[in-house]
């Protein structure tokens, strides 16, 4: 009887250990994982800021005509040798900020920025289709819509 009870004495602290070592690893890696989110977030926000900020900025015009469901379409004109084409349906180098806030993605189908919304836009031939943020109406949300092309990505008309 004395073997039996060391045995399950030696058999407690294992498990107390291990449960222990097991709540400090996840402490630690959940606080790695946090770390990494909020790291990840700042990268995010601070990057669509510059890239808002940085390159040559082209204020979209109102009024913004309602194409269907979500998709609101501006004039352009001044970048249409930059924009999408049949033949390259991913080409533009255009950025749309709505407020210094990155939207995206870019080079969506006109179809799905009207069915979806949520800053989906497309920059082809000489204008611009998109959708704000939340899917409001950019014409009334006092938000200003501005499309910028990053110095380093201006092609030749």
């Amino acid at each position: 009887m004395g073997g039996t009870l060391k045995s399950l004495g030696f058999r407690s602290v294992v498990l107390r250990i291990g449960f222990g070592l097991g709540v400090v690893l996840s402490f630690f890696f959940g606080t790695l994982l946090l770390l990494n989110y909020f790291d990840s977030r700042s990268d995010k926000q601070s990057v669509a800021l510059s890239a808002c900020q940085n390159g040559e900025v082209v204020v979209l015009p109102k009024p913004y005509g309602q194409v269907e469901g979500y998709a609101y379409k501006a004039s352009l004109r001044s970048l249409a040798s930059l924009s999408d084409s049949n033949a390259n349906l991913s080409r533009s180098p255009a950025l749309l900020c709505e407020n210094n806030d990155l939207l995206g993605p870019p080079h969506t189908p006109w179809a799905e920025i009207a069915k979806q919304g949520s800053g989906r836009y497309s920059h082809f031939d000489d204008s611009v289709v998109f959708s704000s943020s939340d899917n409001t109406d950019p014409n009334v949300n006092n938000r200003r819509y501005t499309v910028v092309v990053p110095v380093t990505k201006r092609l030749q008309p």
